[in-house]
C-alpha cells in the first residue's frame, strides 16, 4: 500500500451551502485533516492480462476495417464494425482490474468523520506487439513518425532500421475511455450519413493509441559499454583510445544525467565526475591503481543501467498491486550495488558503507510491509534482510553482496 498522504488543510474552509459561505474558526480548522490511500481492488490473472490485451487490439483492428469501409462508401458495413467494438470494449470495461482510492476527512478531537471510496478502474490497456504488427494497428505513417522522433529527426531508412534494430520492445497502449467516445461519435454520424465526419472521429481514436518501445541503446547502457572498453584498452596500453572511450561515456552520461529520475541524474553526474578525475592518470605511470578505479567505474555504471532497465514499466506490470513494493526492491540493490563499490573500489570511510547498507535496509522494510505481497514473498524479504545483516557485519565478503544482488534481481523479475 503506498504511504498515506496527510494533508493539512487550510486554517479557513469555506463552502457553498444554498449560496451561504459558512466561515470554520481557525482554531477549528487546525485539526482538519484528509487522508488518502491508494488499496487494491480487482485484480486479474495473467492469462486475463492476455485476453484483455488480445481484445484491445480486436478494437483496433475493428476500428480499422470501419475506416476502410466508410472509404469504401459501404456505412453498413461499418456500422457493423463498430458494432463489434463497441461490444469488446464494454468487455475490457467489464474485466480490467481497479485500484480504490480511500479518501478519508476528519476533525481531530471532534465526533466528526467523512469517508469515501472510489473504485478506479485502468483505462490504459496494454497490446504486445512487435513493430512488424504496428503498422497493421496504427495509422499509415504512425508507426514511421514515432520512430523518427524517438531518433531526433528525419525518417531517413537507414536511422529507421538502425532504431529499430535497438528496440527490445514494442507495446502499444489502448486509451479505452478516449477510444469509446470516438466509437460511439462515429456510430452516430454514420447513423446521420455523415461519412467524413465519422471517418474522422475514428482517426481521432487511431491517434490517441499510445506507443511505448524500450530501446537497447539507452544512455546508461551506452556509457557502461564505453568503460567496459576504457577497461580493455587501458590493459592493452592504449591510452589515446582510454581516453576516447572515457569522452564518450562522459557525453552518455551527461545525456542520462538530463533524462533520468532524480537518483539517476545524481549518480550519473558523480560519475561523471570520477571519470574526470580519473582523466588525468590514464598512462603507463597509473598502473594496477588506475586499472582498478576504472573497473570500479565501470561496475557503477552496470548497476546503474541494471536498475534503468528494471524499473520501466511496461505491458500490464504498471498496472499491477505489487509495482511498488518492486520498486522499492529495485533501489535496494541499487543501494547494495553503490555499497559494494564503495567497499573495493572507492576512496571510502566505513560510514559511507554503512549508511549504503542502511539505506538498502530501510528500502527492504518499505517493500516487506507492503499489503499487496504474499506471505511467501515477504518472507523471502525477511531472509534477505538477514542476509544483509549479515555484509554489515562483514562488509569485506565480497560473495555476499553479489548472491543478494543475485536473489533480489530473481524477486523482481518475479513481480
Amino acid at each position: 500500500m503506498k504511504t498515506p498522504v496527510l494533508k493539512i488543510l487550510p486554517l479557513l474552509v469555506s463552502a457553498a451551502l444554498g449560496g451561504a459561505a459558512l466561515q470554520v474558526p481557525a482554531a477549528f480548522a487546525e485539526t482538519l485533516k484528509e487522508n488518502v490511500t491508494i488499496e487494491p481492488g480487482r485484480s486479474i490473472t495473467p492469462q486475463e492480462e492476455s485476453i484483455l490485451s488480445r481484445s484491445a487490439a480486436y478494437v483496433l483492428r475493428h476500428i480499422a476495417a470501419a475506416r476502410s469501409a466508410i472509404q469504401q462508401d459501404d456505412p453498413e458495413l461499418a456500422a457493423k464494425q463498430l458494432e463489434k467494438a463497441r461490444k469488446l470494449i464494454d468487455i475490457i470495461k467489464s474485466a480490467r482490474p481497479t485500484t480504490k482510492v480511500v479518501d478519508h476527512i476528519w476533525v481531530d478531537k471532534k465526533d466528526l468523520d467523512y469517508q469515501t471510496v472510489d473504485e478506479v478502474a485502468v483505462d490504459l490497456i496494454p497490446i504486445y506487439t512487435d513493430l512488424a504488427e504496428l503498422d497493421e494497428l496504427l495509422p499509415a505513417g504512425k508507426t514511421r513518425d514515432y520512430l523518427s522522433r524517438k531518433g531526433g529527426g528525419e525518417a531517413t531508412a537507414a536511422k529507421l532500421k538502425a532504431i529499430e534494430d535497438a528496440v527490445a520492445y514494442t507495446e502499444v497502449d489502448l486509451p479505452l475511455a478516449a477510444t469509446e467516445r470516438q466509437v460511439i461519435a462515429a456510430q452516430k454520424q454514420l447513423a446521420a450519413k455523415q461519412l467524413n465526419q465519422a471517418d474522422e472521429a475514428l482517426a481521432k481514436a487511431e491517434n490517441a493509441v499510445q506507443v511505448v518501445t524500450l530501446v537497447v541503446e539507452s544512455p546508461m547502457a551506452k556509457a557502461r559499454e564505453d568503460l567496459w572498453q576504457a577497461t580493455r584498452d587501458y590493459a592493452t596500453g592504449q591510452y589515446d583510445a582510454v581516453r576516447k572511450d572515457l569522452a564518450s561515456a562522459r557525453n552518455w552520461l551527461a545525456r542520462a544525467g538530463r533524462d533520468g529520475d532524480r537518483l539517476t541524474r545524481e549518480a550519473a553526474s558523480r560519475l561523471e565526475k570520477a571519470i574526470a578525475r580519473i582523466d588525468t592518470s590514464i598512462s603507463a605511470a597509473g598502473g594496477a591503481d588506475t586499472a582498478h578505479k576504472l573497473e570500479g567505474l565501470w561496475h557503477r555504471a552496470v548497476a546503474l543501467a541494471e536498475r534503468e532497465a528494471e524499473r520501466v514499466s511496461i505491458g500490464w506490470s504498471k498496472h499491477r498491486s505489487t509495482a511498488e513494493a518492486r520498486a522499492e526492491l529495485i533501489e535496494a540493490k541499487q543501494h547494495i550495488a553503490f555499497a559494494e563499490n564503495l567497499q573495493f573500489y572507492a576512496e571510502s570511510t566505513p560510514d559511507d558503507i554503512y549508511k549504503a547498507l542502511d539505506d538498502a535496509r530501510a528500502e527492504l522494510e518499505k517493500a516487506r510491509a507492503s499489503k499487496r505481497l504474499d506471505d511467501a514473498t515477504r518472507n523471502k524479504i525477511v531472509a534477505l534482510e538477514t542476509e544483509l545483516a549479515q555484509i554489515r557485519k562483514d562488509p569485506a565478503d565480497r560473495s555476499r553482496y553479489r548472491d543478494l544482488r543475485t536473489k533480489l534481481r530473481a524477486m523482481i523479475a518475479s513481480l
